[in-house]
């Protein structure tokens, strides 16, 4: 569970979170059913395809001062920086819709300014 989905309840709509939820599940699944189609023979069903991240490198603490600096994955999207804990999260759904999400609010927030 991570901190976009508490965020995610609190300005999504039940009804949006669904809508942008099964968009994004649906893109997933009929993508990795053209991978596994296009992959796999006839005779021998392919194994359900399951992406592998690296595991989340070692914080690093500064000798000189003591300062721990936290690991991050860190996602670049229309010139936005996103951080997750790790590669995993930020590759989640969850975290696409938060990022999705994210981007539709500050659209709606430049419009009512303009």
């Amino acid at each position: 569970n991570i901190g976009g989905q508490q965020q995610l309840s609190r300005s999504l709509s039940n009804g949006s979170k669904q809508h942008l939820l099964s968009t994004l599940t649906t893109t997933t699944t009929s993508t990795m059913q053209l991978t596994e189609a296009s992959s796999s023979s006839a005779t021998t069903p392919s194994p359900p395809i399951q992406k592998e991240y690296p595991p989340r490198p070692p914080n690093h603490i500064d000798p000189k001062d003591g300062h721990i600096w936290r690991a991050k994955y860190c996602i670049l999207e229309e010139g936005v920086l996103y951080f997750y804990p790790t590669a995993e999260e930020g590759e989640s759904n969850e975290a696409r819709v938060e990022r999705l999400e994210s981007r539709e609010q500050e659209r709606q927030l430049s419009e009512e300014i303009v």
